[in-house]
């Protein structure tokens, strides 16, 4: 940018009209005082104009040209607004809140102080949010429900014309699933449709998942499972079964699960006719756990439902109860005793009756016997770790973790299978990255365990060769450094004068020798009046919980 004028201030030049010498002189008050316009790397005077190039918010301010002749002096001003670009953000840019909390975004505007007056205006996922204008910067949601989840994006528009926008997202934290709609119990006679529903609502977004009596629903063309997610992520899922028959009849249950939790809903649909039982699929039990097993009984109505093993009617012992709907409860199952067939049966008060056993397996979880680290291993050293598993059921999968990460080639550790139930890890030659916790994880059918042992390598101290200086003579001065460029601390350094501490010396002398500590791993050794008794062996000793190490040098002081 530049302006005209009537001279230069380094320069004169011919007025044609009246045929004097003008002087001009420009004077900017961008602050307190008007300051003179001198050339400078962005101000330049060209005759009558001041340029200046790459104008900042700093030029802003009065400028005003003086312009002078032999017949008298004349001035004239004129203002410089520099404005700078309109520049708007939100924060924060993501925000994580949780169903029924609260929330606050705040449009932070960069611009001139002396710009003019800015409106503010916020919208939700392209839509004005209402009650938003000139002095709406913050912007506060409270109750936060699972439609206020998007992007909120705030539009600034200042009374010069420009006009900036920024953006930030809401998303709703880690929320268990809740049910918003399920079904009731029905009784009804064979023949109609029935449709069972059930909603739910959770972040993320819930998967949901049904079963009869326990077990997966019948797999035949009389069933439909729909499912869809709203535009608001509501989980809509539902039953269709066409035709109802007696079989058809049991508890069904719904499941909604994701991260966070889950949740159940279960209500029976019973069809009128004889007592019928469903084919009861393999059970898998864990040892030392409890079972439930769900009579899969149809037909209504049922007057009892009984078990029995082995020919005799349960409960035979005090581990086991038989609830009125037809659950069977298992407590602390035992391997041996509890697996086996079972046989449940159900009849009606006219005597109508119906049987169906099923199987019972039961799966011993792993065990692992713990094991120890050494707790005084060092640098370069052999060390093992040995993953015993004295209890768990084949098949069995047993593998190492280091710090919870599997670990590759970088981490340096071998690890060798002895058979099915035992595993070493072996490390050859130990490092400070072998520190970390190492877990034994085992894993069967039935559960997955582990056991972790912490390992530490102690580094022992490594000290820096030192010397002093040659030709040192009485009167003069010296200093050495002890570094310890390597080891675990805590860490202690002292020094020794011919092996022996304190320095042996006359008080005079040794008045005159100092140590200090530069900083946790060097020392400093400084003597300011030499003396021929000086002279001697000084050893740095540096020690830490893995070792004391020892470093010499000989100090050697002429006679005068």
């Amino acid at each position: 940018m530049h302006w005209d004028s009537v001279g230069n201030s380094g320069d004169q030049y011919r007025n044609t009209f009246v045929d004097d010498i003008v002087w001009t002189r420009w004077y900017a008050q961008t602050g307190a005082e008007p300051i003179l316009v001198l050339p400078g790397p962005r101000t330049r005077l060209l005759g009558p104009v001041l340029a200046v190039e790459a104008v900042t918010l700093e030029d802003s301010g009065v400028y005003r040209c003086a312009a002078s002749n032999p017949g008298g002096e004349a001035s004239a001003e004129l203002r410089l607004v520099v404005t700078a670009p309109l520049h708007v953000e939100v924060s924060p840019a993501l925000l994580s809140v949780h169903l029924g909390g609260s929330a606050e975004f705040r449009c932070e505007i960069s611009s001139h102080p002396q710009a003019g007056p800015h409106f503010v205006t916020w919208y939700k996922d392209g839509r004005q949010l209402p009650g938003t204008g000139r002095q709406t910067e913050l912007l506060r949601i409270s109750s936060i429900g699972r439609e206020d989840r998007g992007m909120y994006q705030c539009i600034v528009r200042r009374s010069e014309g420009d006009t900036a926008q920024a953006s930030a997202e809401l998303q709703l934290g880690d929320a268990p699933p809740v049910l918003l709609y399920s079904f009731i119990e029905q009784t009804l006679q064979p023949g109609p449709a029935v449709s069972l529903k059930c909603s739910a609502a959770g972040n993320p977004t819930p998967q949901v998942t049904w079963a009869l009596d326990g077990f997966p629903l019948p797999t035949n063309g009389r069933f439909v499972i729909g499912q869809y997610v709203t535009v608001h992520g509501d989980v809509i899922s539902h039953v269709n079964i066409s035709h109802v028959v007696v079989e058809d009849g049991g508890e069904y249950s719904c499941t909604a699960d994701n991260r966070a939790g889950k949740v159940t809903h279960a209500a029976r649909l019973n069809v009128y006719g004889l007592p019928y039982i469903r084919l009861i699929p393999k059970v898998t039990a864990v040892a030392g756990e409890t079972l439930k097993l769900k009579c899969p009984v149809a037909g209504y109505p049922i007057d009892k439902i009984s078990w029995e093993r082995a020919g005799r009617e349960l409960p035979d012992d005090l581990r086991q109860k038989v609830s009125p709907d037809g659950t069977l409860i298992v407590s602390s199952v035992q391997k041996t005793v509890d697996s086996g067939v079972y046989t449940c049966w159900a009849k009606n008060k006219q005597g109508h009756s119906a049987r169906r056993s099923g199987d019972v397996a039961v799966i011993v979880p792993p065990k692992i016997t713990p094991f120890t680290a050494s707790d005084d291993l060092h640098l370069g050293e052999r060390t093992t770790l040995t993953c015993a598993v004295s209890r768990g059921d084949v098949p069995l999968t047993i593998f190492w973790l280091k710090d919870g990460r599997t670990m590759g080639p970088s981490e340096r550790v071998q690890v060798t299978s002895v058979d099915q139930f035992n595993s070493i890890l072996m490390i050859d030659s130990l490092s400070p990255d072998h520190n970390g916790n190492y877990s034994c994880v085992a894993r069967n059918l039935a559960a997955e365990v582990s056991h972790t042992q912490s390992l530490v390598v102690h580094v022992p101290p490594i000290i820096e060769p030192f010397h002093f200086q040659e030709g040192l003579s009485e009167g003069m001065r010296t200093r050495t450094v002890c570094g310890v460029s390597a080891g675990d601390p805590p860490l202690t350094i002292s020094w020794l004068k011919d092996g022996q501490s304190p320095f042996p010396l006359p008080a005079k002398l040794a008045s005159v020798v100092n140590v200090s500590q530069l900083d946790l791993y060097s020392s400093l050794l400084s003597i300011s009046n030499l003396a021929a008794e000086h002279s001697g062996d000084y050893t740095c000793v540096a020690a830490n919980p893995a070792a004391e190490v020892r470093y010499t040098a000989k100090l050697q002081v002429k006679g005068n």
